[in-house]
């Protein structure tokens, strides 16, 4: 009982002095950082991909600053909204300028889970965001899963050398049951 309240009041004394904590201003963050935004020089991605395998997504970007920090990756789906918000935290060798290919890991469709998923479409959406709170603009990125095989060329506008993988987005597509021959759910 003892060890719970300690932790209890170290926990809340940890929250108290991080939210008391000063915060640089939008002008001093901008003076320290820059005042340029990030930039999307170039995106693309196959339209389908097949269900099951993992669908790139290629981007390419630039800060003039070098200061980009994070991408937030969301996906929309009709009928259901907006899944949970993934946002990628890049590597300081990213800040100033990458190009390369983020993943999706699509799920499979097979006669009880997944049908949903197949003939709608899908929209990523991401936005880059530096370290003094500038954003690129928004790109949606529209993409259906399909149960024929699709191969996944590097889009045009990127070489073979851009084909690098950047890591995968973290969002998890969400798929309801399908109803059985009997018309009951299993």
């Amino acid at each position: 009982m003892k060890a719970t309240r300690l932790l209890l009041t170290l926990s809340m004394t940890g929250l108290l002095v991080w939210s008391c904590a000063p915060r640089m201003t939008p002008a001093q963050l901008e003076e320290k950082y820059g005042p340029h935004s990030p930039v999307v020089v170039k995106y693309g991605a196959s339209e389908k991909v097949t269900a099951g395998q993992p669908w790139r997504f290629f981007l390419a970007a630039r800060d003039p600053d070098g200061d980009m920090d994070r991408i937030r990756f969301e996906i929309k789906q009709p009928g259901k909204g907006i899944y949970p918000v993934h946002w990628k935290k890049l590597a300081p060798d990213m800040a100033k300028i990458f190009s390369g290919y983020f993943y999706l890991n699509t799920p499979a469709v097979t006669p009880s889970t997944g049908l949903d998923l197949l003939f709608i479409t899908l929209e990523l959406r991401y936005k880059i965001y530096d370290k003094a709170g500038h954003a690129s603009e928004e790109i949606t990125v529209p993409f259906e899963l399909a149960t024929s095989r699709i191969r996944q060329s590097v889009p045009a506008g990127f070489d073979e050398g851009e084909a690098q993988s950047l890591g995968p987005i973290m969002i998890r597509l969400r798929s309801e049951p399908s109803m059985t021959r009997s018309g009951s759910k299993p």
